[in-house]
């Protein structure tokens, strides 16, 4: 691997003549120093304040222009005192103490962190020490009277890396400036992503971390404690500036060891803004920072709807919706439920979701967080027991129907609906006086609701496309309703045609899911649908933004790849930039497996596979299978990025061991001359093994874990190396989890094997405990500093794959990257509603949510009958398939989901295989209801069936031991085997097990892509990849963000003088 640590010594020749290298450091070494330093800054804080009662000379006025209103900006502040001091726009001071800015507590890991690298005295008083801030503007305001007030400084917070998410794993004296914004990159909304949302624990964490991100400070003597040695070192940061800035980061590093050996403070550098509000590190450019003008502050955006001042409309969150127009309006604050079987009925109550107003209900809340310290606590306790008492049996014996019902209540993602479609009318208040609006300030809205066919009926939602509406009928008592605009979350269009939208090239023009009304709500027709009207004008309107328009190609663009896996990108993406799409990114796949991750980008348009490394021979051979224009190397990643660098001519950079070299050495010619060079790949994805981030796995610390564990250090060293334009890394989120050696903090499950718990991946309690502390793996705060060292951009965050279009449970980590001067695409948006809170990511003073705060989504949630209808009843049984064993299809296809899966697949259905099941599991198996697991079997004749299948009890102590889901629920998730005794492994309607073709398609696999391998490996293909959807869903946005960076080019072209 690349060796980029800053330790090694450089050649003599480029060593400065004064620099005194230390030796090897010692505990009470360090800590001499540090007392030193101590009591050399309580010194420079006497001399400050001896300055108290003189005055500073302002310097070099600049040109008023630059300044409107009435300040006086200056280049320059002089202290002519016993010890000069200058300072000026862009450099870096450090308040005094009694100037109001103490500093924020750290964490106990950056505590220790600053304490070793010197960046804030280790005293007892060390809390006072002031903060660090680089100067915006020296300037003087005038007074009301004309004359020219005291001078003022204008300042901007300055971190330590250790006070940022990277805590102890910070660069010793590197620093970041505070960015407290949420949306740098323009709008986001529910079809353009999200910057994420940042929930601090308290008020005071939140006026402490983000409040003093921006100040003034008067410009007196006792202000400044000192100006502090600090450079910007922005730069390059591709393939040919890596060598360049290596070396200038180890000049850096001996020269803060001669410093610290001379007893001074050491100097720092600064490159990235640190954005905590957006769960991102981004480029620092010194120009946009507009250093020596006065920030006015920009006025907050009211969270309260105003109204237009001619009535005809309202604005919210930026947004300005006038009559005619179409929203989006939270479903429960029309009334009304959600039924088990996808379609709700009238009457039910609002309730209120953790975030924003969602609709989740205080006992579903504590349902989650019981189903959660069950999946953790691996204890001998009964389980029926448990739910017994958790559903509020009182810990009785239960009967096998209530056992039944407690089994599935713990497995099951409870149903939201998603947003209602409704077309504003009016906006006064209601007959009668009596407003809908929560609050006095608050607007009433009178619109007409546009059913969907689940609304309608059940039959007729299953067969309907994922965009389609229904418009109500005439004399329809309950179309025009009164709601309050408080719930109201954003815009949407609607245009009249026949079928779902046709995907093709998005058109130009506002960024708007497109919904397509197809018929009528009509109680008199046998299903509920009636033709479609003849327009979509509002009553009493002659024109409005819903006129009738021609039908077809309303939906967003596919990609090149074809349609989309879910169909949740079918509406259309109206502030999608005009111009040519971008051209596929030359995309290289590390880990890939089967190659679900590329799978997605490449629908999504924005990725073209290239090159896969994937050490599993019949893993390699379902990715060549799929992508055969891939160059795919079947090999260990570590020899074949030693012969990479090699041809690189890079190899004396390489750290490797000897079996590495010689593994390097044998590899084919064929195989060194396919390696890519550095620069030729545009984006880098991978999933580096998992398992040994996995915190039900009870050998998380074994040899084999760790060995996996450090294949995060390898891909990032492949990223050091080929440098490109974009980086994507996924794992679990147990990579998140604070798991220490020993085994401290990992979880125990009951059984042996870690994929037969209901979820392999939940975060257990020590871990929840230190996220409440802002405490994250430390693997993954490691990974965050090599590529801030690397120069680049991150984004971080958690996701789950069941808000993008798969019916199964999957929160994944995800790390994204770009290099200066790219952009760094937001977090899409969740497109499909289901009562699963958003992922949380702990900071230090708060949590990050990556797709908060939106409380829903335009389309329903996916479910296992979406998926599974329409494959064959039976299946092929065997351990070692003949070829792919194909099957024909049980029946046409039914849902939208079904449609989108089929699409190019042919008459049959292939990989539909499973294992053989043994006579004493099958008598089991035929005895499991719906909706219950092993449990249904407790105090019946059968109960013996159990034992004589298990001797031992350890697999019926485990909730989902041969559980069966009902059709209309979710899938927890997927995992690399789907055995009988698994977790919630049988099929919903058929004795067996799920088939690898279905794991697939809960995958949100196509049935046109093929694996490899028998069955055992097909099912761990499957098991081990990214869903598809979730991938896509990444790679629209980051094809939308090159679409809007190519957009602003070409706007700066124009502007620039000819």
């Amino acid at each position: 691997m690349p060796d980029g640590e800053p330790q090694q010594a450089t050649p003599e020749t480029e060593q400065p003549e004064d620099v005194v290298l230390l030796p090897a450091a010692s505990t009470q070494r360090i800590r001499d120093i540090c007392d030193s330093y101590n009591n050399l800054f309580r010194s420079r804080k006497t001399v400050a304040r001896t300055k108290a009662a003189e005055e500073w000379e302002l310097q070099e006025p600049l040109p008023v222009s630059d300044n409107p209103g009435n300040h006086t900006t200056y280049g320059a502040a002089v202290w002519q005192g016993p010890t000069a001091l200058e300072i000026r726009p862009g450099v870096v001071i450090r308040l005094a103490a009694d100037t109001g800015a103490g500093a924020y507590p750290p964490h106990k890991a950056s505590a220790r962190a600053l304490a070793a690298c010197s960046c804030v005295p280790e005293s007892p008083d060390s809390a006072e020490a002031g903060r660090l801030y680089m100067v915006q503007c020296i300037f003087t305001e005038l007074a009301a009277d004309g004359s020219e007030g005291r001078p003022r400084l204008q300042l901007r917070r300055m971190l330590h890396g250790c006070q940022t998410i990277l805590l102890d794993a910070a660069a010793p004296h590197e620093l970041y400036l505070l960015d407290p914004s949420s949306t740098p990159t323009g709008p986001a909304g529910p079809a353009r992503g999200s910057n994420g949302h940042f929930v601090p624990r308290s008020r005071a964490d939140e006026e402490e971390l983000l409040g003093g991100a921006v100040r003034v400070v008067a410009l007196e003597g006792r202000a400044v404690a000192e100006v502090v040695e600090a450079e910007c070192v922005a730069r390059l940061s591709g393939h040919r500036d890596k060598e360049r800035n290596a070396q200038a980061d180890r000049l850096h590093a001996l020269r803060n060891q001669q410093r610290l050996a001379a007893r001074l403070p050491p100097a720092y550098m600064y490159r990235h803004a640190y954005c905590p509000r957006q769960g991102a590190f981004r480029h620092l450019e010194l120009a946009a920072l507009r250093l020596g003008s006065f920030l006015q502050p920009e006025p907050e955006a009211s969270p309260l709807p105003t109204l237009l001042p001619d009535g005809s409309g309202f604005v919210k969150d930026g947004v300005t919706y006038s009559v005619g127009d179409f929203m989006y309006v939270r479903a429960d604050a029309l009334g009304g439920s959600w039924t088990e079987g996808g379609s709700w009925t009238e009457g039910g109550s609002r309730a209120s979701s953790p975030i924003g107003g969602g609709n989740s209900s205080c006992s579903e809340e504590r349902e989650e967080a019981v189903e959660d310290a069950e999946e953790a606590d691996a204890t001998s306790e009964d389980e029926s027991g448990k739910s017994a008492q958790f559903m509020g049996q009182g810990g009785t014996a239960a009967s096998a129907s209530s056992r039944k019902v407690s089994a599935y209540r713990a497995a099951r993602i409870r149903a939201r609906r998603p947003w209602a479609i409704m077309q504003l009318l009016a906006v006064a208040h209601p007959p009668g006086g009596a407003s809908p609006a929560d609050r006095a300030d608050d607007v009433a809205l009178q619109a007409r609701l546009f059913h969907r066919p689940e609304d309608v009926s059940l039959q007729l939602g299953r067969g309907a496309g994922w965009w389609d509406l229904l418009a109500p009928g005439e004399g329809d008592p309950g179309a025009a309703r009164w709601v309050s605009a408080s719930e109201v979350y954003g815009k949407c269009a609607v245009v009249l045609g026949s079928g779902a939208p046709e995907h093709g090239d998005a058109s130009a023009g506002a960024q708007l899911d497109t919904f397509v009304v197809v018929g009528t709500c009509d109680p008199q027709q046998p299903d509920g649908k009636g033709p479609p009207p003849a327009s979509l004008r509002p009553p009493g309107r002659r024109h409005a933004s819903g006129r009738p328009r021609r039908a077809g190609r309303p939906g967003v663009s596919a990609g090149p790849a074809g349609p989309a896996i879910d169909g949740s990108a079918a509406p259309a993406s109206a502030a999608e930039p005009s111009g040519s799409p971008p051209a596929p990114l030359r995309t290289m796949d590390l880990f890939s497996g089967c190659g679900g991750l590329s799978e997605g980008l490449h629908q999504a348009g924005v990725s073209e596979p290239c090159w896969a490394i994937e050490l599993d021979e019949r893993a390699a051979a379902a990715y060549q299978r799929n992508n055969p224009t891939a160059s795919v190397l079947q090999a260990d990643c570590t020899a074949l990025l030693r012969a990479a660098m090699a041809e690189a001519n890079a190899a004396d950079d390489c750290v490797a061991s000897a079996a590495c070299v010689e593994a390097a050495g044998a590899l084919p010619p064929r195989v060194r001359s396919a390696l890519p060079t550095p620069g030729s790949v545009d984006l880098m994805v991978g999933g580096p093994p998992c398992q040994g981030f996995s915190l039900l796995n009870r050998h998380g610390h074994s040899r084999g874990a760790m060995e996996k564990n450090a294949m995060v250090l390898a891909y990032l060293s492949y990223c050091d190396h080929f440098r490109p334009r974009f980086f994507v890394l996924e794992n679990v989120r147990g990579m998140l989890s604070s798991r220490r050696p020993g085994g401290t903090g990992a979880a125990t499950p009951t059984s042996g094997d870690a994929s037969s718990s209901v979820e392999a991946e939940a975060v257990d309690a020590e871990t929840r405990a230190e996220s409440a502390h802002g405490t994250t793996g430390r693997y993954f705060r490691l990974a965050l500093r090599a590529l801030l060292d690397m120069g680049y951009q991150v984004r971080f965050g958690v996701l789950n794959a069941v808000h993008f279009g798969v019916p199964q449970k999957r929160e994944r980590t995800i790390i994204l990257a770009a290099l200066p001067g790219e952009p760094l695409p937001q977090w899409p948006a969740p497109r499909h509603a289901c009562d699963c809170p958003p992922p949380a990511l702990p900071l230090p003073g708060g949590t990050y949510y990556a797709t908060a705060p939106l409380p829903g989504a335009p389309l329903r949630r996916v479910a296992l009958s979406d998926a599974l209808s329409d494959l064959p009843a039976g299946a092929v049984m065997v351990n070692e398939p003949e070829g792919d064993a194909p099957l024909p299809y049980g029946s046409d296809p039914v849902s939208a989901y079904q449609r989108d899966m089929r699409a190019g697949a042919g008459a049959v259905v292939y990989d539909h295989i499973t294992g053989p099941i043994s006579e004493a599991h099958m008598k089991i198996i035929e005895r499991i209801p719906s909706g219950s697991d092993w449990r249904a079997l407790q105090g019946t004749p059968d109960e013996d069936l159990l034992r004589q299948a298990s001797p031992s009890d350890k697999v019926t102590r485990q909730r989902g031991t041969y559980g069966r889901l009902p059709y209309h629920s979710h899938y927890r998730t997927a995992t690399t085997r789907c055995r009988t005794e698994g977790g919630w492994t049988l099929h919903p309607e058929h004795h067996r097990t799920y088939t690898v073709r279905e794991c697939a398609r809960i995958q949100g696999f196509p049935d046109r892509y093929r694996l490899a391998g028998s069955t055992s490996a097909r099912y761990m293909q499957v098991g081990n990849a990214v869903p598809p959807p979730l991938a896509r869903a990444l790679g629209l946005q980051l094809r939308r963000a090159l679409q809007h960076e190519a957009q602003h080019q070409r706007q700066q072209a124009a502007e620039e003088p000819q």
